[in-house]
């Protein structure tokens, strides 16, 4: 029996210049049209920094097992308020190609969807403790663990993409990062979005930066755009502005919204996540950007973040989801909705594809990061990363085409509609032990191994027996079920969705945001379950192994069950 897990838990688990050529943007030494930058080396897209970080083993052990609970962080009033960061810095020392550090400090960031225990992203501070200390230029770096791009090259490729477009884009290089003497692999070497690079696009670094994380500027969606600049003295006054602005008739819209937002810009970034298929980007599920108020003029840049999915073979709404548009995001969907700002959104999209989108450029830059990469891998290794890197080269090449054989007969329709304030909110909890064997899937569900369930939904208890639990391999993973039956015949199903190293030997620890975990309800008479809501908690097992027949056992102490709504 196959499974399909909610669309919005599937998205949220996953949960300033004009259009033409724009300059070229530095590919590191070697580039003859690049300008002179001491930045320009370290982020190099043929260059691979060697990481080498020591620090205590049990700091390393908080600092890696860190988390964020997506339906804690999206529950209740979700979008009042910034939903800031849950980490901690810790006292370390660092290498960097051989110059030793000491002490420094470093932290673990991501928001879900690159979250790791094992090969968390980290942020280094080289001058906590040293004011001076830089490292080629640099005060911080900015390490991403790439989980979700298993091409490793989407960031910078994308990154490289928007500069082109004369976009603010950070550089981008790679790293292999070793921690306490093991190797992490290889990782992203991300230019942070700090004062440093709002001084080198504006010349000014005294504006206020947002970073918008599940942001908007429509009603109720404001609230989680996290100040990064002048946090002590920002009142908000400037996002305001921007969220009033949206609030008028279509005859004063562009007008309105010039006052806050450099459109010209707007409408280059938009066209720009559009090309490169920032699917995870503003424009398509407001998400993974930052706004910088311009202090010449008070009005908001955007800056694109967050683009380890983009130029993927894959839509995350298949089949149906138009190729030449993206509009969820409110200020995309207000323009893309009305006569004057669909026209110049395709003719900016167009202006693009004719002047900047040059295949042949990006596709040289891929060939200069594989070639890099690949002298840091093992053959099986580097086998599977050139198999990765050949899809987004397809996806580079077909792009153009994709976008114009669907205008060709006209603008797309955007059906999907525009942002929603939507949170989890709570409907039960439970308690949960369970003991069985791997490789049970295929038996009686309510009836196999051992479970004790104690459910409550809507305030009321849910008995039920028997209550049986099964695990093994299911179609994208392992799977564990937990089956029950009430006294009126109901059927209750809670599937559970981990990675593989998460069924391992011992006490093992998995946060159930890191994996899926949902309810399903199949009703007396019903032909199929229906879907019931999302689960959360923390699954510790004492057993655990994906060998024929081997023990798992483990336990659930204090999960919630929630839906999503407004």
């Amino acid at each position: 029996m196959s499974f399909r897990w909610s669309h919005r838990a599937l998205v949220l688990l996953a949960l300033g210049c004009s259009a033409g050529d724009g300059p070229e943007q530095s590919d590191g030494p070697g580039d003859e049209d690049a300008p002179a930058d001491p930045l320009d080396g370290l982020y190099a897209i043929d260059r691979v920094l060697s990481v080498d970080i020591e620090l205590e083993p049990d700091d390393w052990d908080a600092l890696r097992n860190e988390s964020r609970n997506l339906l804690e962080l999206l529950s209740g009033d979700c979008r009042d308020e910034p939903f800031g960061s849950p980490y901690t810095w810790f006292e370390a020392s660092v290498r960097l190609d051989g110059e030793t550090f000491a002490p420094v400090e470093v932290r673990k960031k991501g928001f879900i969807g690159s979250l790791s225990t094992t090969r968390p992203g980290l942020k280094v501070d080289l001058g906590e403790f040293e004011r001076e200390w830089t490292f080629e230029g640099a005060r911080r770096l900015t390490l991403n663990n790439a989980v979700s791009d298993d091409a490793v090259v989407r960031q910078c490729i994308t990154y490289s993409a928007f500069a082109d477009a004369g976009l603010p884009a950070p550089r981008c290089g790679f790293a292999r990062v070793h921690v306490n003497g093991d190797d992490l692999g290889l990782y992203v070497n991300l230019e942070p979005i700090k004062e440093p690079f709002l001084a080198r696009h504006w010349g000014d670094s005294s504006g206020n930066l947002y970073e918008g994380t599940l942001s908007d500027f429509g009603p109720g969606l404001s609230g989680t755009l996290e100040p990064k600049t002048n946090e002590d003295e920002t009142d908000r006054s400037d996002i305001e502005g921007l969220v009033d602005a949206l609030d008028v008739d279509d005859a004063d819209l562009l007008e309105s919204l010039d006052e806050h937002l450099d459109l010209d810009q707007f409408f280059t970034h938009w066209a720009m996540e559009v090309i490169t298929k920032h699917q995870d980007g503003y424009a398509a599920n407001t998400n993974n950007f930052y706004i910088y108020a311009d202090p010449s003029d008070g009005r908001f840049d955007f800056i694109p973040w967050g683009t380890d999915d983009t130029l993927s073979p894959y839509w995350w709404d298949g089949a149906s989801s138009p190729r030449s548009v993206f509009a969820t995001g409110h200020l995309a969907n207000r323009l893309y909705e009305m006569d004057e700002g669909q026209e110049r959104y395709l003719s900016r999209l167009q202006a693009l594809l004719d002047g900047t989108w040059d295949e042949a450029r990006l596709l040289a830059r891929l060939d200069r990061m594989e070639a890099a990469l690949l002298g840091e891998l093992a053959d099986g290794d580097a086998r599977a990363l050139t198999r990765n890197i050949a899809e987004v080269r397809d996806v580079i090449e077909e792009r153009r085409s994709e976008i114009e054989a669907e205008l060709e007969s006209g603008p797309a329709r955007w059906r999907d509609g525009v942002a929603e304030p939507f949170c989890a909110q709570q409907t039960g909890s439970f308690d949960l032990t369970l003991s069985t064997t791997w490789g049970s899937l295929e038996r009686n569900w309510y009836r196999y191994g051992e479970a004790d369930l104690v459910l409550s939904l809507y305030d009321e208890s849910v008995p039920m027996a028997p209550v049986g639990v099964t695990a093994g391999w299911g179609e994208d993973g392992p799977l564990l079920l937990v089956a029950g039956i009430t006294p009126d015949d109901y059927e209750l199903l809670l599937v559970f969705g981990f990675a593989p190293e998460d069924i391992a030997p011992g006490t093992v620890e998995v946060d159930l945001i890191h994996a899926v975990g949902n309810l399903y309800v199949l009703e007396p008479g019903a032909a199929d379950y229906a879907y019931g809501g999302e689960l959360g908690g923390t699954m510790v097992f004492t057993q655990g192994g994906t060998g024929a027949d081997d023990p798992v056992v483990g336990s659930i102490e204090g999960g919630g069950v929630y839906v999503w709504g407004l």
